[in-house]
């Protein structure tokens, strides 16, 4: 018998709040305790992190969070309306945090089937990514050609030509990522 997180169904580390016990096999032992809850640190009205850079340590709220990497979080709310995102840090603190996205589609080295509608047209592909800030701006480029940007919610829908093509994103911040992908019709 162990103790698990009811959130993320690891077992409970010490940052995990709400937990029940549950006997699972031996060789349960052997995994590691929930990776999701993460100290964070919050200024007094628990609307922005901060770190002692902008803020007296007397005045930081120490509160365990649950945090889902960019892409798991995208599907994790579809389900769960009571995800609740990371707060921004505060701009006057130094060294926010690693600021992350992922590619939803395409999937890397897929190939992708451009269908035509009812009139024989063919339909567009829809680009997806999910970002740990999904405020910023991300800017799209295909093969090197600047395809355009998007803010808020990261889809693109495009018309590519046959062929394998290289999908770059970069943010706001300047992360990026990059996706190879080929399009048959």
């Amino acid at each position: 018998q162990v103790t698990i997180c009811k959130q993320s169904g690891h077992r409970a580390s010490l940052n995990c709040n709400d937990t029940e016990l549950a006997y699972i096999q031996l060789s349960g032992l052997k995994t590691k305790a929930c990776p999701y809850h993460k100290l964070i640190h919050l200024d007094i009205t628990e609307t922005f992190q901060v770190n002692t850079s902008c803020e007296d340590v007397r005045n930081i709220k120490h509160t365990s969070w649950f945090v889902l990497p960019p892409l798991m979080a995208y599907y994790y709310k579809t389900n769960n309306p009571f995800y609740k995102t990371l707060p921004p840090f505060r701009n006057d603190c130094l060294g926010n945090t690693t600021i992350s996205m992922a590619f939803i589609y395409p999937n890397d080295n897929n190939n992708v089937f451009l269908p035509k509608d009812f009139e024989g047209n063919t339909n567009e592909l829809v680009l997806k990514v999910a970002h740990s800030k999904p405020e910023s701006t991300i800017f799209w480029y295909l093969n090197s050609e600047f395809v355009g940007s998007t803010k808020n919610l990261h889809e693109l829908a495009i018309l590519p030509k046959e062929g394998t093509h290289t999908l770059t994103v970069v943010d706001s911040f300047g992360n990026e990522a990059k996706r190879i992908f080929e399009v048959r019709k």
